[in-house]
């Protein structure tokens, strides 16, 4: 596991659309409320994409009045953190992946605008369907067993308090993404932002992995932090042999 992360191991939920968002509050609620330690409002926490966000929708006025816990995506002095059951209002990829960082949440049900944007949530979680389309989680989560034994590389060495923050780590990481590519290992972005959380990364660590994933995939230069390092080539062989011995 990444190193210091505590195991978030609890409930997850979804509604999908073609359920309207305003439409899935209703069950999304319910569900909070049954995975709740307390019946009280306050028990219960909203994440909205920004407070104005719940001026145009009667029924998160509602729950504004009822006393839930409300934050949003942009840090505030108003942000209230979540002492139980999240729901996750309309996020996007990177929101969904923060909510994950919340650490009072004790469960988190997501009411999607975009159902590509919850992919590699599922895929990670697999989380229980409520509502609108079922979002099928891949399986495996990720399709080339050496990127596996690569990311599993990664998360026995990042730090979970710096994610790819540190120089080292960084490194590491764009060696073997660069390795991998260049020997044509098949892999995503979204794949490998959806292992990171299978394996226990910070929601904001796995996000950095995506967007340099996202980067190599479209032929950008990245170079190294530590102007003397050099490729490791033993590092790639080393997943291969880990893959071969699996099969």
């Amino acid at each position: 596991m990444v190193i210091f992360e505590p195991q978030r191991d609890f409930p997850r939920a979804y509604v999908a659309l073609p359920v309207r968002p305003e439409d899935a509050v209703r069950p999304a609620l319910k569900w909070a409320f049954d995975h709740s330690e307390t019946p009280a409002w306050e028990s219960i926490g909203l994440r909205v994409p920004q407070r104005s966000t719940i001026r145009n929708v009667p029924a998160l006025q509602e729950l504004e009045k009822r006393g839930v816990r409300i934050s949003a995506d942009r840090h505030t002095s108003s942000n209230q953190s979540p002492r139980g059951p999240l729901i996750v209002y309309c996020p996007n990829m990177e929101s969904l992946a923060a909510a994950e960082d919340l650490r009072g949440a004790s469960a988190i049900v997501a009411i999607s605008t975009n159902n590509e944007w919850l992919q590699p949530w599922v895929d990670a979680y697999h989380p229980e369907h409520l509502g609108g389309d079922v979002i099928p989680p891949a399986n495996p989560t990720l399709r080339e067993p050496v990127v596996w034994e690569a990311l599993e590389a990664f998360t026995g060495s990042i730090n979970s308090s710096t994610g790819l923050g540190h120089p080292s780590d960084f490194d590491l990481v764009l060696d073997g993404l660069q390795q991998l590519r260049k020997h044509g290992y098949a892999f995503t972005a979204d794949e490998l932002l959806a292992g990171a959380l299978k394996l226990n990364w910070r929601g904001s660590s796995a996000m950095e992995l995506h967007q340099l994933a996202s980067e190599i995939l479209a032929g950008k230069n990245k170079r190294y932090r530590n102007r003397s390092r050099v490729s490791n080539p033993r590092l790639l062989r080393l997943w291969e042999e880990k893959a071969t011995g699996k099969r």
